[in-house]
């Protein structure tokens, strides 16, 4: 990609807020969570290096790969869509 530039921009990065609030909170040990709060609410739990299954209502991705390697994955659950559920609605 140029980006209108006059040669290629290299993108050697990527990550979202709620995701880079978690590698920036350094929760890299299985269990360590962040939780964000912004335009949304959102709770992250570093699950790991083997995705799990998900109960109901999380979410399972990717929560931190470099070069090729995996090196974490994580549980999301965004909170406003769980105080829904509990309310009922």
């Amino acid at each position: 990609m140029t980006f209108g530039l006059n040669s290629p921009l290299r993108i050697a990065g990527l990550t979202g807020d709620s995701h880079g609030a978690l590698f920036g909170q350094h929760c890299f040990s299985a269990g360590m969570t962040k939780a964000t709060y912004g335009t949304g609410i959102i709770n992250n739990m570093n699950i790991g290096k083997i995705p799990k299954k998900r109960p109901a209502g999380l979410v399972t991705s990717i929560g931190l790969a470099m070069i090729n390697q995996l090196i974490m994955y994580l549980r999301e659950i965004f909170i406003a869509q769980a105080i829904h559920k509990l309310a009922g609605k």
